[in-house]
């Protein structure tokens, strides 16, 4: 299944017995030599697929954090804005209206 990526124990069991093998065709007869470096040779190119899963699933994974992080940023900022409009639109309101109802000061 191309979409999954491996558990870190298959991961782990599969990169040993990669080294495992080379290990092994260094000091086996040329024929069993030959059938090591083959199968070891599927194991390192698997990996790098593998590596290459897993890459890319970090870099979604780390490309959506920082996508959510600048989006509540902006909304903490917009946030900040409107409070702050909503303060200067209090702030002129009261003010206009001790000034305009000059009828409660003559009383």
């Amino acid at each position: 299944m191309p979409g999954f990526i491996l558990t870190d124990d298959e991961y782990t069991f599969i990169v040993n017995l990669e080294k495992d093998l080379l290990t092994r065709a260094q000091g086996a007869s040329p024929r069993a030599s030959s059938h090591f470096q083959k199968v070891a040779k599927v194991h390192t190119d698997f990996l790098a697929r593998e590596e290459g899963k897993r890459s890319l699933t970090n870099k979604k994974k780390t490309g959506k954090a920082e996508r959510d992080a600048l989006r509540l940023k902006r909304q903490q900022e917009r946030l900040t804005a409107l409070q702050a409009a909503a303060q200067k639109q209090q702030q002129p309101a009261s003010q206009s209206d001790q000034t305009s109802n000059p009828r409660t000061r003559a009383s």
